[in-house]
C-alpha cells in the first residue's frame, strides 16, 4: 500500500468526522491489515455501543452499521430502509479517492437518520433481516 493511500484515508476520515463528531462519536483507527494480498486500512466511529465501520484499500470500499453484535452493511441497510436508490454511495467508478467519503457524507446526512436517530429496537429489526450477527471481520475492530 503506498503512502499516498494512507493520506487519502486520513483526508476520507477528515471529510466524515465533523458530522460523526456532531453526533457524539469518537474516531478509532487500527492498524493497517493484509488480506487477500491486499492492504487495508480500517476505522470506527463509536458511541454507545453505536459503531459505523469503514474499510479502505485504494478508497472507501466497505461500510458497516453496528449496534452491539448485530451488523448491517450499507447497501443492505439502504434498501431496507427504502432509500436504495437515491443513495450517494457507493459513487460510480471515480479515480478520486475522496469521492467514496464525500458520497457517503450525503448518504448519512440525508438517508440515514434512523440509524442515529431511532431507538436500537429498529436497527434490530432490520439487521435480523438484512444483516449478520457475529463479529466484525476487521482485525481489532469492536463487535
Amino acid at each position: 500500500m503506498s503512502h499516498d493511500s494512507h493520506e487519502d484515508f486520513r483526508a476520507g476520515l477528515d471529510i466524515l468526522s465533523p458530522f460523526f463528531e456532531a453526533e457524539g462519536f469518537e474516531l478509532v483507527v487500527y492498524p493497517p491489515f493484509a488480506q487477500d494480498e491486499s492492504t487495508y486500512l480500517s476505522a470506527q466511529f463509536v458511541w454507545s455501543g453505536r459503531a459505523v465501520t469503514l474499510v479502505h484499500r485504494s478508497g472507501l470500499e466497505s461500510v458497516v452499521y453496528s449496534i452491539g453484535q448485530m451488523l448491517v452493511e450499507h447497501t443492505a441497510y439502504l434498501e431496507a430502509l427504502g432509500v436504495r436508490p437515491d443513495s450517494a454511495f457507493p459513487p460510480a467508478h471515480d479515480a478520486d479517492p475522496a469521492a467514496g467519503y464525500t458520497a457517503l457524507l450525503s448518504d448519512l446526512e440525508s438517508r440515514l437518520r434512523p440509524f442515529f436517530d431511532e431507538p436500537d429496537r429498529e436497527f434490530f429489526e432490520i439487521a435480523a433481516v438484512h444483516g449478520e450477527r457475529g463479529l466484525t471481520s476487521i482485525p481489532g475492530a469492536r463487535p
